[in-house]
């Protein structure tokens, strides 16, 4: 998509194919109808904000491991989670070298997490991952709301800060 992506009322986005690929190159708002078995492999990229909605469901995004969703912006990006989106979900995830990218809402990566480099998780957020949590060298997260780490973490030379809780990896 060359531009903003918008999925509203009852739309939705359909991804089923491992080879498969969408890059939105600008800003996306997610916010249409419930998605589950609609997402079952590919890549979903992201190079500007991510919005996801919960207007029409509470399952508006909801990604599972087998698709990975990248941050790769060259400006900051902020992931939006609504506060009604409570079963939308990234599958797993990607922060690509060279991205900046703040985690807002309550957000669950259903598969594992790839962080290249500069994340934020800000206060009243919880950023939750059900698989490993990989840090890449030369990589910033600063956490000041809620890290869950359910998979374990493994750091390859990545620096994990902040004074919010799960604040760490070794």
């Amino acid at each position: 998509v060359g531009g903003m992506l918008s999925v509203q009322s009852s739309g939705q986005l359909r991804l089923q194919h491992a080879a498969a690929a969408l890059t939105v190159n600008g800003n996306a708002t997610i916010d249409g109808g419930d998605n589950s078995g609609y997402f079952t492999a590919g890549l979903l990229e992201f190079k500007g904000h991510l919005t996801v909605g919960s207007s029409s469901t509470s399952r508006t995004f909801s990604t599972p491991s087998t698709v990975t969703t990248r941050f790769s912006g060259a400006s900051p990006q902020t992931v939006t989670f609504g506060a009604g989106a409570t079963l939308s979900s990234l599958g797993s995830n990607d922060v690509a070298v060279g991205a900046n990218v703040t985690m807002t809402g309550n957000i669950l990566v259903t598969g594992t997490m790839s962080q290249k480099s500069v994340m934020a998780v800000p206060a009243a957020s919880t950023f939750t991952v059900t698989g490993m949590l990989t840090l890449f060298g030369s990589t910033t997260t600063t956490i000041n709301g809620t890290l869950v780490k359910n998979g374990g973490c493994t750091n390859f030379g990545g620096v994990i800060t902040g004074g919010g809780i799960g604040v760490s990896c070794p």
